[in-house]
């Protein structure tokens, strides 16, 4: 059995509730600046090609942010495949918004990997 001092898990489940946190502001932030590109677009005379060069470099931006996500999935899987193996598994630190189901499904979860980008 591993061995984990309570006060440290808790402080990497509040950093990691925060960092998730961040991860979703940053694609909502993207979103919503795709959405001020395209409208501007529309009232603009800007060739195609350039908008589509735009378009498409902020599409690959937003494409990282989620692949970083997916990653962060992943990791919170692991972290709690490695709780429930150690001490401090009947403790609960509560799960990063939506990522609830982890608590109940450590095994199937384990073996989420990132979605390469």
């Amino acid at each position: 059995m591993l061995t984990i001092q309570p006060g440290a898990a808790g402080a990497v489940a509040a950093d990691t509730k925060r960092a998730v946190t961040a991860i979703d502001a940053a694609l909502l932030c993207d979103t919503q600046l795709m959405v001020t590109i395209i409208e501007a677009l529309q009232e603009s005379d800007l060739p195609i090609k350039r908008s589509q060069d735009l378009l498409q470099s902020m599409t690959t931006g937003i494409n990282h942010v989620m692949a970083g996500r997916a990653a962060m999935v992943g990791t919170i899987a692991k972290l709690t495949a490695i709780k429930g193996q150690s001490n401090i598994a009947p403790v609960s630190y509560g799960c990063p918004a939506g990522l609830g189901f982890m608590e109940s499904q450590t095994t199937e979860i384990a073996s989420v990997e990132a979605v390469p980008a």
